[in-house]
């Protein structure tokens, strides 16, 4: 008798069963209606993207529909696959095994292959009439993931942006080794093709007001104008020649008209923006290249660096020094010229309950860190000046707006940091996919959602009877090499790497199925790998290729 029963309220979906079965008996159900569990992984990324979905259909060689799954819920995974913090990895269940699944790496070769075959998403639906047109201000990642959204779901949607070239920060702040030009464009170039419609030059505000577009028939606007103002240091001596925001350091990196020949570069600060400048300055020929940050240099503590280990270690690699544990007492200025910084010892950057409150030492530290040029990088905030009049802005300059992006105005939405102040690229394209679905519950008269309750998170698998596997690491120039240029420092997984890498994925909150009972051949393979004994296999005389081998027993 073959293979009878799975016990679902036991199953784990890690799909043992699928790997060990020789006759290809089961199949893996990853969006299961009952119970509905979402991967460890999903719950932790601001997106909910459904990795264990797109991952299995990577193990079995289907790329065009684990891209296609992917692209349903990701307006961009070229893009954060080179840029992601990813805080999916960390909550991994592979953690507790060996390592977790190198999830960045698949999403930026499932992105990256999207890309090159844009016949592997979806196209959008032609956009009713009766919809009429929405206006998204700015093309940063929150206004582009509006505008990606809302064009799938067959509105018409026009994207203003100020400057005339699209992309926001993500063209003008992160240097071209990190996110190369030509993956923007061709990010871009499909977002035309899905239909939406692109404005330059245009300031909303200025060249045209709200009430200008509700006339040109615009039925809702959707503001994401980001926070690209620079918040500087007060200190003395901060406006001396040769003191610069990241922002402009960058966008003047970006736009070829940066240079650091032989000087020495101190860039003041602890995240990824402040080792992005640092590493460009050494791009650009510096002599030396210190970061100055109030942050601890180690890992994992309160007070760690925001900026992600691997920029960390390749920032040292091609010749950065970090001095963790600082602040800025002053700037030493000579005839009008920074010439070095003046440092006090930070005893504690957060309070306990994660809020930045730093302390500092009393006494200014002995050794002032030479710099001919300072290069601030202490964050950013919104600009009321480029939030158009209907929108309310608070004394912040963020605009007041609810989670899912509605404000006061009915036909009025916000996204991204305009809303919440700096954040990452994930949360911004997050907030800009929340606010195309308002958009579109209020163009259909739909009511708002009500709060969503916490989803309930997949236990993992029992560690002990998981089988460990290296992680596979995307591969990365040597340091010498790419000190020297501007090319990308990371590539991408190849695809027998990238196949290799999804079979590591545990697949949480899955649930296995009999789909070929009539192949089983009572081997009981599927019975014995079970991690958690859900199989039942019903005793009887063994048929078929199998009868009289008792394969458990084989190889011992």
């Amino acid at each position: 008798m073959p293979v009878s029963n799975i016990d679902l309220d036991k199953c784990v979906g890690c799909g043992t069963c699928v790997e060990s079965c020789p006759m290809d008996v089961f199949r893996l159900d990853t969006a299961p209606e009952c119970p509905v569990e979402v991967s460890p992984c999903s719950a932790a990324c601001p997106l909910g993207l459904r990795q264990r979905e797109y991952h299995d259909l990577l193990k079995m060689g289907m790329i065009d529909a684990a891209a296609a799954i992917l692209a349903e819920c990701h307006p961009m995974p070229a893009v954060t696959g080179r840029l992601c913090p990813h805080p999916c990895e960390t909550d991994c269940s592979r953690n507790a095994v060996d390592a977790p699944v190198n999830i960045n790496a698949l999403e930026r070769y499932l992105g990256d292959h999207l890309l090159r075959n844009t016949a592997g998403a979806p196209a959008a639906p032609p956009a009713p009439a009766t919809q009429g047109r929405v206006a998204v201000i700015g093309s940063g990642p929150a206004g582009l993931s509006a505008a990606y959204f809302l064009a799938r779901q067959g509105l018409a949607v026009t994207v203003f942006e100020k400057d005339e070239s699209l992309g926001g920060m993500l063209r003008t702040a992160v240097p071209a080794f990190r996110l190369p030009e030509d993956v923007l464009d061709a990010q871009i170039a499909a977002y035309r093709a899905l239909g939406v419609e692109f404005r330059t030059g245009v300031r909303v505000g200025v060249d045209v007001t709200v009430d200008g577009l509700r006339a040109q028939g615009y039925r809702a606007v959707v503001a994401a104008t980001g926070a690209a103002k620079p918040m500087g240091l007060a200190a003395p001596g901060g406006d001396a020649e040769g003191i610069v925001s990241a922002m402009e350091f960058l966008g003047a990196a970006r736009a070829g008209s940066a240079s650091c020949a032989g000087a020495v570069v101190a860039v003041v600060g602890g995240g990824s923006v402040a080792l992005d400048a640092a590493r460009t300055a050494v791009r650009l020929g510096a002599a030396r290249v210190t970061v100055v940050c109030l942050e601890q240099l180690e890992r994992g503590l309160k007070d760690s660096m925001l900026a992600l280990s691997e920029e960390i270690d390749q920032a040292q690699e091609e010749g950065v020094e970090i001095l963790p544990s600082r602040g800025v007492d002053s700037f030493v200025v000579e005839n009008g010229r920074v010439a070095g910084i003046r440092c006090v010892e930070c005893l504690s950057v957060r309070d306990d309950d994660g809020r930045f409150a730093p302390v500092y030492g009393e006494c200014v530290l002995p050794q002032t860190v030479p710099a001919g040029m300072v290069v601030v990088a202490t964050g950013q905030a919104p600009d009321a000046a480029v939030v158009p009049a209907g929108f309310e802005v608070d004394a912040r300059g963020r605009i007041a707006a609810a989670k899912d992006g509605s404000t006061a105005a009915s036909d009025l939405f916000a996204a991204g940091d305009a809303v919440t102040g700096a954040s990452t690229v994930v949360e911004a394209l997050a907030a800009g996919k929340r606010a195309a679905e308002a958009v579109a519950r209020s163009l259909s008269g739909e009511p708002a959602e009500d709060a969503q309750e916490a989803p309930v998170v997949a236990a993992p698998p029992p560690k002990e009877k998981v089988e460990m596997l290296d992680r596979l690491e995307a591969p990365v120039r040597p340091a010498a090499e790419r000190r020297a240029d501007l090319a990308e420092v990371a590539g991408g997984l190849s695809a027998a790497q990238a196949h290799r890498e999804a079979e590591r994925c545990l697949t949480c909150g899955s649930r296995s199925r009999i789909a070929y009972v009539d192949s089983c051949q009572v081997c009981k393979l599927c019975q014995k790998y079970c991690p958690v004994d859900a199989i039942a296999v019903t005793e009887g005389q063994l048929l078929g290729s199998l009868h009289g081998w008792n394969v458990v027993e084989l190889g011992r």
